[in-house]
């Protein structure tokens, strides 16, 4: 791989005022869109006025700053600091297919769906028991969709609105359009457990289709800004719901 100092030269010599510059170099085919660069650029990585960050890829898998991550993955966003949070594509009735272990098949789902949309990290989802909840630190930086929107630009904030998203979580893995809809998570907007009795608030632990009498799930609303992206109301068990997918490292 070239170095950060070789890639920050073929920046600069391929700015040349057009919106896209494709350079041939040593660094084989280097492709930069100079929509994203703004003041102040810094060798391997500079700003943009989205979000603070400006990822340069040099076809080896150096982003933001030089910051190491595999050539197919996206750019990191908010200048590296931040973390990715999607819905799903695909939606699930309350028992994701019929599992004794939801909360670690409902992960996996999650961290296929990131794998196949080319999203760097480590992710869980968005969803609690009685018995198990969110990570206590899992709300400790900003988040961004996949195509860098920002949804939480600062905790404390979000913290003192007591769930208010800068932006609706209404992108896929991909970075596509996710239509409003349910999203399965029994979780309050600081991460814990809504509380209540599994069969009502969990699907009795996210264990069951819709087979036992009055068994429903909390889910949130996909695309809401205020607190009931996370907890709105309750739905049958029988409902195809989405999963949100929350990065943790």
């Amino acid at each position: 791989m070239a170095s950060s100092s070789l890639a920050a030269r073929i920046l600069v010599a391929c700015l040349s005022g057009a919106v896209l510059v494709a350079c041939t170099s040593a660094l084989g085919n280097f492709t930069i869109d100079d929509s994203q660069v703004g003041d102040g650029g810094k060798e391997g990585g500079g700003t943009s006025a989205a979000d603070g960050s400006f990822a340069v890829v040099d076809g080896g898998g150096t982003t933001d700053g030089g910051a190491e991550v595999d050539a197919n993955t996206r750019p990191m966003c908010g200048g590296g600091t931040g973390h990715f949070i999607f819905v799903t594509s695909d939606t699930w009735p309350g028992n994701f297919g019929g599992t004794v272990a939801p909360i670690a098949t409902a992960t996996a789902l999650c961290k296929a769906a990131a794998k196949a949309g080319n999203l760097p990290g480590t992710y869980n989802a968005w969803l609690s028991t009685g018995a198990t909840q969110m990570p206590g630190d899992i709300l400790t930086v900003p988040l961004f969709l996949p195509d860098c929107t920002p949804v939480i630009k600062n905790i404390t904030a979000y913290k003192n609105s007591q769930g208010n998203l800068d932006h609706g979580i209404n992108q896929d893995q991909f970075g596509k359009p996710v239509a409003a809809g349910p999203a399965w998570t029994a979780t309050k907007w600081d991460g814990t457990f809504v509380g209540g009795s599994p069969t009502e608030q969990t699907c009795g632990n996210w264990n069951d289709n819709g087979t036992v009498t009055q068994a429903k799930g909390v889910v949130g609303n996909v695309g809401a800004q205020d607190d009931k992206w996370s907890d709105a109301n309750q739905v049958p068990c029988s409902t195809h719901a989405h999963l949100y997918c929350v990065q943790v490292k």
